[in-house]
């Protein structure tokens, strides 16, 4: 569908994060996503350092039953459904007989978002910068056991990632290494996705 462009995220980013503002009770000093803008408004110099683009354009959508936004998401949320599920993720995976998919950084993010699934990030490497970067492991409705376990792999079999420097451990704070996990599934990496290929001790990897 050329140029279709969805209101899904704005419009649950809305919905959901007052939803739970009002969760909070009337003592508390942030009711609303328009409190939120208005907060970092007022603290700019703190609170704005990426914008706040997002957050402007979910509080520009009209939530309210009835009215033409809310109308255009669910229709956007149908759509979204079909391209990511049926359409989308279930029938490559299926297609090509994949466990998951994954995706450099988080540029396929929002297809699992939009159809409900799964997601992992793993750190994956640096940027010329030094910037981290990192790899998603993507995968279809209740797989995250399996998504845990390619994750876990893929951090065992890279050991890239290196704690930050502007965020050293608190004066006595220890922190435990991960425990062994008896069984992961090993992976071969291929174009667009991982196959499993046998079950081994992580120690192996």
């Amino acid at each position: 569908m050329a140029g279709f462009s969805s209101s899904v995220l704005f419009y649950e980013f809305k919905r959901d994060l007052n939803a739970y503002l009002a969760s909070l009770g009337p003592d508390a000093p942030i009711q609303t996503l328009a409190d939120v803008i208005a907060f970092n408004e007022a603290n700019a110099d703190v609170a704005l350092k990426y914008g706040q683009t997002r957050a402007l354009t979910s509080q520009a959508l009209d939530i309210s039953p009835g009215s033409e936004d809310t109308a255009r998401y669910l229709s956007d949320r149908a759509t979204d459904l079909l391209l990511a599920k049926e359409q989308g993720l279930d029938a490559y995976i299926d297609t090509y007989d994949l466990d998951t998919v994954f995706f450099p950084g988080t540029t396929g993010a929002s297809i699992g978002a939009k159809a409900g699934y799964p997601s992992i990030i793993v750190p994956a490497g640096y940027q010329s910068n030094l910037a981290p970067y990192g790899i998603t492991f993507l995968g279809k409705a209740y797989t995250e056991a399996d998504l845990i376990g390619f994750a876990y792999a893929f951090e065992q079999a890279t050991l890239v990632r290196r704690p930050p420097s502007s965020t050293p451990p608190l004066p006595g704070e220890t922190i435990p290494e991960p425990g062994t996990v008896a069984a992961l599934v090993v992976v071969t990496v291929t174009a667009a996705g991982m196959k499993r290929r046998q079950r081994s001790n992580p120690n192996s990897l």
